[in-house]
């Protein structure tokens, strides 16, 4: 079966699609090529029996190139703690919860900052000093109050 694009009609040939993935591949950092390796063997060991077509995996990382390490990151950890591959889920479905967890995240965090309380201030960066002209006018008015005994004129 080869993988044809439907807006294009883009079609790549094993040996195409053997270098682009490779290429694709090489982008991400040691610790996630590491933990996407181990999802490639684990699918294709419970759900394609050793031989997973070399267009699924291009197709995988196809659709991962569009999103960030962040949510890719936090992806894996949901299919390990799940264990979605020893259940039979494909490469697609991580792809589903990767642009999920994406396209979620900004709603996400605001809901966990709500439940969780934000961060603690950092008492090791120096305070800024505000800012006095504000205040000049003020102060200027306070100090003729103190020298002579007409009130202030605003």
């Amino acid at each position: 079966m080869k993988y044809k694009c439907p807006a294009c009609g883009y079609q790549p040939n094993k040996q195409d699609a053997l270098v682009e993935t490779r290429l694709m591949f090489n982008k991400y950092s040691k610790d996630i090529k590491k933990h996407l390796k181990e999802i490639i063997k684990v699918v294709n060991k419970n759900s394609y029996s050793g031989q997973i077509p070399i267009e699924y995996k291009y197709r995988f990382l196809y659709g991962l190139s569009v999103i960030d390490e962040t949510a890719i990151r936090s992806t894996i950890q949901v299919w390990n703690s799940r264990q979605y591959g020893k259940q039979g889920k494909g490469l697609q479905y991580f792809i589903a919860i990767a642009r999920s967890t994406q396209e979620t995240g900004v709603a996400q965090l605001k809901a966990e900052q709500l439940m969780r309380g934000s961060n603690p201030p950092d008492f090791n960066k120096p305070k800024k000093e505000k800012d006095k002209s504000k205040y000049d006018k003020y102060n200027k008015a306070y100090n003729n109050l103190k020298e002579t005994r007409h009130p202030p004129k605003f």
